[in-house]
């Protein structure tokens, strides 16, 4: 059975700016699974306004 996880992060008000880059903490929990065998997703919502949207667009395509 093949293992996967998406990790989120979540909008924010503060992280309004296209210029905004996916924080470090989250890039290395993300590089750990992928060491330990773990097929590894990253929804990065930072930035978004209609994240429910996109959230939704995601799990419907199941990417």
């Amino acid at each position: 059975m093949i293992k996967r996880i998406c990790l989120i992060t979540p909008p924010s008000i503060f992280l309004l700016d296209e210029r905004v880059f996916m924080t470090l903490g989250i890039l290395k929990v993300a590089a750990v699974l992928e060491q330990a065998g773990i097929q590894v997703e990253m929804l990065d919502l930072s930035g978004v306004e209609n994240y429910e949207e996109v959230v939704r667009d995601h799990v419907r395509n199941g990417s």
